[in-house]
């Protein structure tokens, strides 16, 4: 049986330079948009009541995910950071200088790769954003779709293109399932665990230009948002304006990725307090 180890990268209020929409090359322009106190408290609720949520699911617990944020990073919120991620012992948090974003990512997960396994599933999740409970499990499932192109060229992709788009913009959620190829979120890069790269080597939208990508299709695996903030957006405006969630798209929010869809809107709506983090 082939090993593989599953290795993601989560950027949390990161200061690199490139690699986001908005990338002043002004470092101090960059940190006074990261630190915004109304930018901080919402990725807080995001990263709270949509990423950690799904993380905690998986049905394979035997994955690591890298948080990598800024050393300037202003000490209650990485006190508060800590305090959302201290019972999930698959989170590790680099805290780092500021650098070109290809070369931090790479030296971010550098010490956590496991050098004796046969491949590495290199997978980045964005702090607003989920993986489906199975992504984990699935990812190592499927890796024999991806081995003849994995043997022959030394890399090979992964993406599930089936997911729910949710805006969190508006006082009530939107949200509709939608089939979207190469979005970065549910999407594995297999490479042999001696290649110094990351899941960030490549623009994922065109990951299958310089790989062969297998897709799978057959349920919802991602929950890509749309908010005040992120990059995202962009790809909003390229969609029609999203419908109201129903009742069946909370189910599968709770069912497929451990989101309480109205305690999401809740906590959006008054604005949640950091909690008490412990002396």
């Amino acid at each position: 049986m082939t090993n593989i180890q599953a290795l993601g990268i989560c950027r949390f209020s990161y200061d690199s330079s490139g690699g986001f929409a908005y990338s002043s090359d002004d470092l101090e322009k960059r940190r006074q948009f990261l630190f915004d106190p109304k930018r901080m408290d919402e990725r807080f609720t995001l990263f709270e009541h949509i990423t950690l949520p799904s993380l905690r699911a998986q049905t394979d617990p035997d994955f690591l995910v890298v948080i990598v944020t800024s050393m300037a990073l202003p000490e209650i919120y990485l006190e508060r950071l800590f305090h959302l991620i201290k019972d999930i012992p698959q989170i590790a948090v680099d805290i780092r200088p500021p650098q070109g974003h290809a070369k931090a990512m790479r030296k971010a997960i550098a010490p956590y790769k496991d050098m004796a396994v046969d491949a590495v599933a290199h997978f980045r999740i964005d702090d607003d954003d989920a993986v489906a409970c199975d992504f984990v499990q699935l990812t190592k499932q499927l890796f024999p779709e991806c081995q003849e192109a994995f043997e022959a060229d030394g890399k090979a992709g992964l993406d599930f293109s089936k997911g729910i788009l949710l805006e969190t913009s508006h006082e009530n959620l939107r949200a509709q399932p939608r089939k979207i190829k190469l979005t970065g979120i549910s999407q594995a890069v297999f490479l042999p665990p001696q290649v110094n790269k990351s899941s960030f080597a490549w623009g994922h939208y065109r990951l299958d230009d310089f790989m062969q990508v297998h897709v799978d299709p057959r349920q919802e695996m991602f929950v890509r948002s749309f908010n005040n903030f992120n990059d995202s957006r962009m790809l909003l405006s390229e969609c029609a304006e999203l419908p109201a969630i129903t009742a069946h798209t909370k189910k599968r929010l709770r069912a497929r990725f451990g989101i309480d869809a109205d305690a999401l809107e809740t906590a959006l709506n008054r604005g949640d307090a950091p909690p008490q983090t412990d002396q």
